[in-house]
């Protein structure tokens, strides 16, 4: 998962944590309105299934990466130990010409690329082979440890490196899949989540009720929990968040459409992008969804607004070393 991926799953879990504390759950849990105990439930099992795509996708390359990388040293030693030995032995014999080809240093096996380890390796099995192979020949090469043992597994790694030398590209392509089947999971999250916002003021009326919103209004904050500051980023390695955006605009759509536009200008380190959302009735900023690819323009559907309400919008900006500042509000009507 990447940085925004994670920022946003883990806001749902301390989402998730506020709620469920004895004290808090007391306030809400089977009490009125109902309906919130009800999207809770389908909150733990949308976060649940959003938790699990990002375990499946982490794990989509490490292992085949690690497998390939210890395969393709085993290969290289094999190569390395048995190719010495039919240089030197050929050498001896006078013959160049099968000697040249795999005078190789350890250092000279492990740099060779992919599929040219591969190709050297298969050839150098296939000259082992024929000196084993060859009844004159084959008592001098026991003697130099060219061995039909040493020949066999020599072939079983050169098998074993060729089976995963694409593994860690297939992993990619199968990770990208998982990718794009974790955003619509984190969608039905954000949207969830915006569910909940709109009920949780009902619970200002019961006891703890007061305290039990200020806690979940903190809970529903982004905190960037991503390379941070000084650590590299990929923008140049300076490790430093984006500034706040700027021109920021904002068009409502057709009535009764819930659809609102927005512009802005970005900054030249950002990434992505969030749009967050505040009304009298939830004074708090609240997500309202991210924008991965960073676009300046984007039209999106606020479905668990109410039409005809004002919110204050403002946006931030995002890079792997965090969030911006929020940009200036700008107020806009739910058609």
């Amino acid at each position: 998962m990447n940085d925004d991926h994670l920022n946003r799953l883990n806001m749902a879990r301390k989402v998730l944590a506020v709620l469920d504390k004895t004290g808090n759950k007391a306030v809400w849990n089977g009490k009125a309105p109902l309906v919130f105990t009800a999207k809770v439930g389908l909150l733990q099992g949308e976060v649940a299934a959003a938790v699990a795509a990002g375990s499946v996708q982490e794990l989509a390359t490490t292992g085949t990466t690690k497998d390939k990388a210890r395969e393709e040293k085993e290969l290289e030693d094999a190569a390395h130990v048995l190719g010495s030995a039919l240089v030197l032995c050929c050498r001896d014999d006078g013959d160049e010409t099968n000697a040249a080809p795999f005078d190789l240093r350890l250092s000279q096996w492990r740099a060779l690329r992919d599929e040219q380890l591969l190709a050297k390796a298969t050839a150098l099995h296939a000259a082992a082979l024929a000196l084993t192979a060859d009844p004159a020949k084959a008592p001098t090469a026991l003697d130099y440890g060219i061995t039909p043992a040493a020949v066999t597994s020599l072939k079983k790694e050169i098998d074993d490196y060729a089976a995963l030398i694409a593994a860690p590209d297939t992993a990619i392509v199968s990770k990208k899949a998982v990718t794009a089947s974790l955003r619509p999971l984190l969608a039905a999250v954000d949207a969830r989540l915006r569910e909940l916002d709109l009920l949780v003021p009902q619970f200002r009326r019961v006891t703890g009720g007061a305290a039990f919103e200020s806690e979940y209004r903190a809970a529903r904050q982004i905190n960037d929990r991503g390379h941070g500051p000084g650590t590299g980023n990929g923008n140049g390695g300076s490790g430093t968040p984006p500034e706040a955006p700027t021109g920021f605009t904002l068009t409502p759509g057709a009535a009764g459409s819930k659809e609102i536009t927005f512009s802005a200008t970005l900054p030249a380190t950002a990434t992505a992008l969030a749009l967050f959302s505040q009304s009298a009735l939830d004074p708090a900023p609240a997500l309202v969804s991210t924008f991965p690819d960073g676009a300046t323009q984007n039209t999106i559907t606020f479905d668990s607004a109410t039409s005809g309400e004002v919110y204050a919008f403002t946006l931030r900006a995002q890079n792997p070393a965090g969030l911006s500042p929020a940009s200036g509000p700008v107020d806009g009507t739910i058609p």
